[in-house]
């Protein structure tokens, strides 16, 4: 959850039935005085220690993907930051190849 410097290179998946590779980051909760009842919630970007950051995605082969959940990608990012993806194939899935969320 809090990988750095990672790097997920010349893999092959096929027939995979949800998203091929996640990178979802945690977020602190930011507090609003001003609502009844006080609440803690929404997303604080500035702290960079519970994201992740600098994945390197490339020369993957991936193919008939989302064979069991149909909101599935080739790779999907929430709150992760500064990653690189390119030269990859990707064929034959339910949405967008490639999710930012």
């Amino acid at each position: 959850r809090y990988n750095r410097n990672h790097s997920i290179i010349y893999n092959e998946a096929v027939w995979n039935g949800a998203s091929f590779i996640a990178s979802w980051g945690d977020t602190n909760g930011v507090d609003f005085d001003d609502i009844y009842p006080k609440t803690s919630m929404g997303y604080d970007g500035f702290s960079n220690k519970i994201q992740p950051r600098f994945i390197n995605i490339s020369y993957n082969y991936v193919h008939e993907l989302g064979i069991f959940e149909k909101q599935s990608s080739f790779y999907f990012q929430a709150k992760s930051c500064q990653n690189y993806i390119g030269y990859n194939i990707f064929y034959n899935g339910p949405r967008a190849a490639i999710n930012l969320n």
